[in-house]
């Protein structure tokens, strides 16, 4: 009885080590400025950048790229070739292509946040 409840003891200090671990690492991911991160999850796809990323769309669903700048000459988002968002300067985000191949809508949320609601066309 006493090494069973040794073992159990053992398995949970793996499982708050493990844990553990894996909660820094995302919180050393997150923190760097540097990282261009992309994460495509239930048909919508989260862009953390402060450089560049492009982004082609080719599903048949709606999805949300989310575009947090974390730096002062802003972010780009490009789709299907034509359209080109700018997040600059932390305070706005301006179109730079005429020709829409797709239904857009742009959320600024704040200094630091803004959402590009995509419908491919």
């Amino acid at each position: 009885m006493k090494r069973i409840m040794q073992a159990m003891l053992a398995i949970v200090f793996a499982l708050v080590a493990v844990l553990s671990l894996q909660v820094g690492h995302a919180y050393a991911q997150d923190a760097s400025p540097q990282e261009v991160e992309v994460v495509y999850e239930y048909d919508w796809f989260t862009v953390k950048a402060d450089e560049f990323k492009e982004v082609n769309v080719t599903q048949d669903v709606p999805f949300d790229i989310e575009l947090v700048d974390t730096g002062d000459e802003g972010s780009y988002v490009f789709v299907l070739g034509c359209n080109v968002y700018v997040l600059g300067g932390h305070d706005y985000i301006g179109e730079t292509c005429e020709t829409s191949s797709s239904d857009i809508a742009i959320l600024n949320r704040g200094p630091d946040d803004v959402d590009i609601h995509i419908l491919p066309q």
